[in-house]
């Protein structure tokens, strides 16, 4: 018999400890932990979906309401296009505020998650004939919208009420619920250390629709529980569902209540004591089953898995893998910016925008600066060779950022750069958040700057300012306008001139209207200026 399941869990600096958990003797509880155990934690290959799994989690969670509502926009943006780009006769018409979202909207999401994914006839083909990019950002619809609803929970009923960890698992496998299993559905509430049966399909179940008051799925097109996954949730609260007023919210809609096979309520398969600091823990490390030895008077590990990476990070690898190169680097405002009347008095500048890259040309009598000419001359032998060595620089930088070149003699440079996805801007709220305090984040601002001042020797580039860096979610730099490095930033300036002028672009309180700086809208020039001065930047 399997009898306890240990789940490690695990804070953001490390610190571990073991939540334990009685597994039920019941035919429900031994199928699935049998499940878990054949299908998951003996397979190499299986990953935790760990960037679904924290909901309504509160502060330890990376996942803020806001940074959800962002990334929903984006892969709302992401299917869009690609309903544009395959003429496609859909789209969804909407946009997230982590001011505004409310259980209507993420009833409407989940919807055309519902929907996109063939759950109508008239999408089947949709889903079946789509890529990798389209589906993984469709889904992100249906685990974000779910995660939207912890945060909303979290809300309304505070910390000491809510919390769960819901465990998928990858590459999935289900099993038949049998009509035995299906009796231990009950209408009753759960508890704060229950281990619940996970629902391992598409779609709502019918409590789900009553307790969300979702009116957009047909009745028709609800459905109960049909298999058993090793999947699980974790439940860290109580829940106290009005069950008279369930039942007749069935009987209203002609709902079976004696049919098992409508599964109506939950089932938990496990129970443990849950500590008091519980909150604090944002990751799962470990998966382990233990199996009871009647005969021999022990209970031993008989499998276990661990799941090293954390969800945000998990999360951004897939991010990256589906969407490195087809994302923009330029914001619009960015490109409108380039070809407004500011920038008359300058070179022509052009930005083409094409499917996966974008092109920016600079035409001017001495696109590079005489002062550069001489000093690629003198120490490559050849502006050319100089242009060379400086992009093959700022690929190093900026992971290879830029995809090709093209320089003629005295009037002409163009660059063709990949698309790259903007996190955060620098000097921004939500950047600046990342850091316990302003001057851990003015140490790693002058840090990035001194790490390319070593990379570029006497190219004293210091524009370091609002729109020309972006920064992922890793805090990874990425200069986006570059050409500057190339074109004239050698000027043989002493390390005291350089860090002025960084700390001018620093101080820079707003850049062709790109985005605020929240930095000096919060700290005066005076503290920063002395923060900055009492920071080193090696």
């Amino acid at each position: 018999m399997y009898s306890n399941l240990n789940i490690v869990v695990a804070k953001e600096d490390g610190t571990s400890k073991t939540l334990k958990y009685s597994i039920k003797n019941t035919a429900l509880a031994q199928a699935w932990a049998r499940a878990l155990h054949e299908d998951y934690l003996t397979n190499d290959d299986v990953v935790m979906a760990k960037e679904f799994f924290l909901h309504a989690w509160g502060a330890s969670n990376p996942r803020s309401k806001s940074w959800l509502c962002n990334e929903l926009n984006y892969h709302i943006d992401r299917v869009n296009e690609y309903f544009n780009d395959n003429n496609i006769d859909y789209k969804v018409d909407m946009k997230f505020s982590a001011i505004t979202v409310n259980q209507s909207q993420l009833n409407d999401i989940h919807r055309h998650f519902e929907l996109i994914q063939g759950h109508h006839k008239e999408t089947t083909d949709i889903w079946n004939n789509a890529n990798d990019a389209f589906r993984w950002s469709v889904n992100q619809f249906n685990h974000m919208c779910h995660e939207l609803e912890g945060h909303l929970y979290l809300e309304e009923y505070g910390q000491s009420n809510t919390g769960t960890m819901i465990v998928c698992l990858y590459p999935n496998n289900k099993h038949p619920i049998t009509e035995q299993q299906l009796s231990e559905f009950e209408m009753k509430n759960y508890k704060k250390g229950d281990v619940r049966l996970h629902y391992p399909q598409t779609g709502r179940q019918f409590i789900e629709a009553y307790l969300h008051s979702d009116e957009n799925v047909p009745m028709d097109e609800i459905e109960p529980i049909k298999y058993i996954s090793g999947e699980f949730d974790l439940m860290f609260h109580d829940i106290n569902v009005d069950w008279d007023g369930f039942k007749t919210w069935l009987e209203d809609n002609n709902v079976d209540q004696s049919n098992p096979h409508n599964a109506l309520g939950y089932a938990t398969v496990a129970h443990g004591d849950i500590p008091d600091d519980i909150f604090d823990y944002s990751d799962i490390t470990c998966v382990q089953l233990e199996r009871e030895w009647p005969h021999i008077g022990v209970t031993r590990v008989l499998a276990e898995k661990t799941f090293p990476h954390t969800g945000i990070k998990q999360y951004m690898y897939q991010r990256d893998k589906y969407y490195k190169t087809t994302v923009r680097p330029y914001t619009q405002s960015f490109i409108n910016a380039m070809r407004s009347e500011l920038y008359k008095h300058a070179d022509t500048k052009t930005i083409v925008e094409l499917k996966h890259s974008y092109k920016k040309i600079i035409i001017n009598n001495n696109v590079i600066l005489p002062s550069n000419a001489q000093y690629y001359e003198s120490i490559y032998g050849s502006i050319d060779a100089g242009i060379e060595d400086i992009v093959n620089k700022i690929n190093t930088m900026d992971d290879n950022i830029i995809l090709d070149y093209e320089y003629k003699h005295n009037y002409y440079l163009e660059f063709t750069t990949k698309k790259v996805y903007c996190d955060y801007q620098l000097h921004s709220k939500q950047l600046v958040e990342q850091f316990q305090n302003i001057e851990e984040y003015v140490l790693w601002f002058k840090r990035n700057v001194w790490k390319r001042k070593q990379v570029f020797g006497k190219h004293n580039f210091t524009d370091y300012h609002l729109g020309n860096v972006y920064v992922t979610w890793d805090l990874k730099w990425r200069v986006i306008d570059f050409d500057d490095i190339v074109r004239f930033s050698v000027d043989g300036s002493s390390d005291d001139v350089f860090w002025q002028s960084v700390l001018d672009k620093f101080l820079v309180s707003n850049r062709t209207n790109l985005s605020n700086n929240y930095v000096l809208d919060n700290w005066n020039r005076e503290q920063l200026i002395k923060i900055w001065n009492s920071t080193k930047h090696r």
